[in-house]
């Protein structure tokens, strides 16, 4: 300070010191402000590559390999980052070319021409052709692979026309066939020579190659050969563009509370497949945000129609819906992360009417229902009894509900039977370990009723769950009902490629399920997990799997870098 203004300074009164410091304060904090202000104006933020996420998991790698995968999250989650599709979803239902540039597509819906993007390199440094994908495709259907996906691909011929462009032909039209195309392809030069014998003890299934957003570097085992994780470098050479996230990191767990505590010790970001309770929990922290994935899934109790005269009546069926009452259902049990339905076709999915998804609990109706079926409670014991025409003894209202050996679905089955005692069903849980279910409930219908849940896909093909020919197994038309009007829609909408129609069937075979009440269709659970609160650019709500959320992981980010506007 000269000493001209050191002297006027010292003239100054208190008050005229403070008001100086306060103005001189004001205008260097003025100046910051404009040079913020000037500098969000003529630049923009923009993802910076670099970081490392890290999410725990429950489960261990098995095969990492499109081919062998047999539902396993933890290869699922892993193959989506290694390899891809010829398609993927766009997150909102549809689907967007991935290693297809473009398809054209026959006028009778049987011939699909798919085009695919060139200079598509693999980890290795070869290039992507058709080659791969025919080789991918008739591995699937020989059966000597013993591929779980074996069935899904019979009756598709598959022929390569040019290094780029390949051919399926199939023997009817089938309009969600690209929903099959988001198969992830495997490298022919690296699997060809392995016999179909040694494709499961091959290398490649852990150490893989493909064309993804990431490329394997290493994973880390305990002494006793144990998987513990496993880590991921991001592919600079990437078709779609250079990954941001430079680093991505799975560590497993052998149960979920292992997994949450990691999480809450701030050792991994992320953490998938949460329940309800545990989600509401992280919520509370202001660290984690809660994301949930719409899944084309849904939870119902099955009718076995054929089993007795009690589930062969509808009148009792609609009885047994009306009083169910869903909305506390969801707000109860679920902690409100489910969806409402009524249809096996929620939102989000192709053909989903919000009309026919409504609450529609209403005990009272329920009530007049029955007792205008002559259902009475003769003995005054709350149980409700009938005598069928062909009868000469009574006959209690009686169901018993099998289900999985599932902590949540055990709640959903209590709070179900405390409604329907409230109507004057006496109502009976018989609760089975997953694989006792399967093989001694479901494969031989088995049952009464059954609660259980299944997946439609989100360009959905209901054939395989409603159809008459579907209720043997391995048929999942799991209520054994049949209905030739049902059947002549199921048929015709798979076929078809007239969308508007197609919309147009869906609704009626909606309106089908929904009068004759087969099913009662119970509500649609999100797919939970919990993110840190700096990964940025996620885009996915709707997905067939919930590893799909990892379908745009490319353009995830956890920085930013400002660069000037273009204008």
């Amino acid at each position: 300070m000269s000493s001209s203004l050191k002297k006027r300074w010292l003239q100054f009164n208190r008050r005229e010191k403070i008001l100086s410091l306060v103005f001189t304060l004001g205008f260097f904090v003025g100046l910051i402000l404009l040079f913020i202000f000037l500098v969000n104006q003529i630049t923009a933020p923009i993802p910076k590559i670099g970081g490392k996420w890290r999410i725990a998991i429950v489960g261990e790698p098995r095969f990492i390999n499109p081919v062998l995968n047999q539902n396993n999250d933890v290869d699922r989650n892993l193959e989506e980052l290694v390899y891809n599709g010829l398609y993927k979803i766009d997150g909102r239902g549809g689907l967007i070319p991935d290693l297809a540039d473009h398809e054209e597509i026959s006028p009778d819906g049987k011939i699909y021409n798919i085009f695919l993007k060139e200079g598509v390199l693999w980890h290795d440094g070869e290039e992507l052709t058709a080659d791969d994908i025919v080789f991918t495709i008739e591995t699937i259907q020989n059966s000597d692979y013993q591929s779980p996906l074996r069935l899904n691909w019979q009756g598709v011929a598959v022929e390569k026309l040019n290094k780029y462009l390949v051919r399926f032909t199939l023997k009817n039209p089938y309009e969600p066939f690209l929903q099959n195309l988001t198969l992830k392809i495997l490298p022919k030069h690296i699997w060809e020579n392995i016999e179909p014998g040694n494709f499961p003890l091959a290398q490649y299934n852990l150490k893989p190659i493909g064309t993804g957003p990431y490329l394997f570097e290493k994973f880390q085992k305990n002494d006793s050969g144990k998987i513990l994780s496993y880590t991921l470098e991001s592919n600079r050479r990437y078709f779609a563009g250079e990954p941001n996230l430079k680093t991505v990191i799975y560590y497993f767990f052998d149960d979920f509370n292992q997994a949450l505590k990691s999480l809450l010790r701030h050792q991994v970001d992320s953490l998938i497949n949460l329940a309800n309770n545990q989600a509401n929990l992280l919520a509370h922290k202001n660290q984690w945000q809660i994301k949930k994935l719409i899944l084309p899934r849904y939870y119902a109790i099955f009718f076995n129609t054929t089993k007795n005269q009690i589930t062969a009546d509808k009148k009792v069926r609609e009885a047994l819906a009306l009083a169910i009452n869903k909305p506390l259902l969801i707000e109860k049990i679920l902690n409100n992360q489910a969806e409402l339905i009524n249809t096996p076709i929620g939102q989000g999915i192709f053909g989903y009417q919000p009309e026919l998804n409504k609450n529609e609990f209403d005990l009272n109706r329920a009530r007049q229902i029955l007792s205008e079926e002559n259902w009475q409670d003769k003995n005054q014991n709350g149980i409700l009894e009938k005598t069928y025409p062909k009868q000469k003894t009574e006959t209690e209202l009686t169901i018993t509900i099998t289900l999985p050996d599932n902590q949540q679905l055990q709640k959903v089955a209590e709070f179900i039977k405390d409604n329907w005692t409230q109507l004057g069903v006496k109502t009976e849980l018989k609760i089975l370990p997953l694989t006792d279910l399967e093989k001694n409930a479901i494969r031989p219908r088995n049952y009464e009723a059954l609660l259980f849940g299944n997946i439609i896909g989100q360009d959905p093909d209901l054939f395989a769950f409603w159809h008459s020919s579907q209720v043997n197994d391995p048929g999942l038309n799991l209520t054994l009902y049949q209905n030739q009007k049902l059947d002549s829609l199921l048929e015709e909408t798979r076929q078809i490629n007239n969308q508007s129609k197609r919309l147009e069937n869906l609704k009626a075979i909606q309106n089908i399920l929904l009068t004759d009440r087969p099913a009662i269709f119970l509500y649609n659970p999100y797919y939970l997990f919990a993110e840190t609160k700096k990964i940025k650019g996620q885009q996915i709500n709707i997905a067939n799997y919930p590893s799909e959320r990892l379908s745009d992981i490319h353009n995830w980010y956890f920085y930013t870098r400002r660069v000037f506007k273009l204008r």
